[in-house]
């Protein structure tokens, strides 16, 4: 069944932006959900101009900052900033990233979440289509496919880079399984 609300009813708090406005808050927003990140990737993923993605950024003085890097200067929030500069830094997760996911199409540029040459094991013919993957301290280590059998589901993980312990495997696919309602067994191809 179809269900139709009035979006005033539903998100009664609307904000009306100039075009100048919005272009900065979607700049914003975009950092903080993909930053570190190039003007490029930015441009690449909203469709907009260099000259408009430049205005954005230059309107975000105070929450967004350029970072000097190996990879060219990208831009990151002051509070991802902030946090890197501490020293109570969590480890980073093994996590298991379904194909399509924004890690890797988020960005025009995926030199920083790909090892390298391996973007055809994660698009293979360049099509479009971008498998599954697995990520290890902000880099995709490993493709992976599911088998459902009854009550169960084979997830076969495929090496980018160094694998991941097993156990960080394991735990990487455990809401997977639970999502399912399976039992999980991963399986290391190679």
């Amino acid at each position: 069944d179809q269900t139709f609300v009035l979006l005033a009813d539903w998100a009664p708090d609307q904000v009306t932006m100039t075009h100048a406005d919005a272009l900065v808050e979607l700049f914003f927003r975009y950092v903080r959900g993909h930053g570190p990140v190039g003007l490029r990737d930015f441009a690449g993923w909203t469709g907009l101009t260099l000259t408009d993605t430049r205005v954005a950024a230059a309107g975000n003085e105070g929450r967004v900052v350029p970072l000097r890097t190996d990879a060219g200067e990208l831009w990151a929030t002051t509070g991802l900033t902030d946090r890197l500069r501490g020293e109570d830094l969590p480890p980073h997760a093994v996590v298991a990233l379904p194909g399509f996911d924004e890690f890797v199409l988020g960005f025009k540029d995926r030199s920083l979440q790909l090892p390298p040459g391996s973007f055809e094991r994660v698009v293979p013919g360049g099509n479009g289509m971008f498998r599954a993957t697995v990520a290890a301290d902000g880099l995709a280590v490993a493709t992976w496919k599911r088998t459902l059998k009854p009550g169960r589901v084979i997830v076969e993980v495929e090496p980018l880079a160094a694998p991941p312990d097993p156990t960080d495997l394991d735990a990487a696919f455990a809401p997977y399984g639970h999502f399912l309602g399976r039992q999980v067994e991963v399986r290391q191809a190679g």
